[in-house]
């Protein structure tokens, strides 16, 4: 069987005529159905029955079994309401939703902006403040954003980001919870001590570890080129509440923070290979 088809049992279709669009219903498709056999498989006790997903409110503590039931719950209930800052957190980019249109981007942009350099805010918006950046790849429309990649010191030495780790002045730093500026900071997340950077000119060791190990998820400011970190907005991430197809997630790390911890064409050319059982070649 050639390799434009899939394996026997699955679906064929020629690489060569998909659209980008056709790549995304399809990749919807596909995650559907792997979601539906999975939940139907095992439940909390491991046994036949019901679904082993939970969605949970992010405004009370009530679960729903399907996405359709949490959304209907919140637009009954909670309409309106602003939800909690959470700590422990990061965000999760769902490709298979993601159109690319670049709100969350903006959003970003027009908040760090305002803080940064509130006197260019009025004029004109300037996207590289923004903390995340999207790529498009094999059709597919990846985010770069920080993973907060925590790490295991039985496993590499360090509990440290490899950021913070390796950062000259000691700039990135942790906010407790309870600290910073209330919508920017605070929640133990990262930021950056802008008066300690040393900027991407003198210094940039921070990018090199985060490029080298992780994907490129720090950026720098145009004005002074210092260093920029998500700080997950201190808990309230605002790309996600903008977010018009619920494509970022803000929720919970996976063990070392590998497994999100992929770069936009690894994580492009892993669903891909899902998809069409064969590596797309670039």
């Amino acid at each position: 069987m050639s390799k434009e088809k899939e394996r026997e049992g699955g679906f064929s279709m020629n690489t060569s005529d998909i659209d980008r669009r056709k790549f995304l219903k399809g990749l919807a498709v596909a995650g559907s159905a792997a979601a539906v056999g999975v939940s139907g498989c095992l439940d909390d006790n491991g046994e036949d029955g019901e679904p082993t997903t939970q969605f949970a409110c992010p405004y009370c503590d009530k679960t729903f079994s399907t996405e359709s039931d949490l959304k209907t719950h919140i637009d009954e209930n909670h309409m309106g309401e602003e939800t909690e800052p959470q700590a422990g957190r990061m965000l999760v980019i769902d490709y298979t939703k993601c159109t690319g249109c670049g709100i969350c981007e903006q959003v970003c942009a027009e908040k760090w902006q305002e803080e940064i350099a509130p006197d260019t805010a009025e004029d004109t918006l300037n996207f590289e403040y923004s903390r995340m950046k999207s790529t498009r790849f094999q059709f597919v429309d990846t985010l770069n954003v920080c993973r907060y990649c925590t790490l295991q010191e039985w496993a590499e030495g360090s509990t440290n980001y490899p950021c913070a780790e390796v950062c000259p002045p000691d700039c990135i730093e942790t906010v407790p919870e309870g600290e910073g500026k209330e919508g920017y900071t605070g929640m133990g997340y990262k930021k950056v001590n802008r008066d300690q950077c040393l900027g991407l000119e003198d210094c940039g060791k921070c990018l090199e570890i985060c490029e080298e190990q992780f994907g490129s998820d720090i950026f720098f400011d145009p004005e002074e080129h210092l260093a920029q970190i998500c700080t997950m907005c201190g808990g309230q991430p605002a790309c996600a509440d903008a977010c018009p197809e619920d494509a970022i997630e803000f929720a919970q790390p996976g063990i070392n923070g590998r497994y999100f911890a992929r770069t936009p064409d690894q994580q492009a050319s892993l669903l891909y290979r899902k998809l069409y059982n064969h590596r797309r070649e670039i």
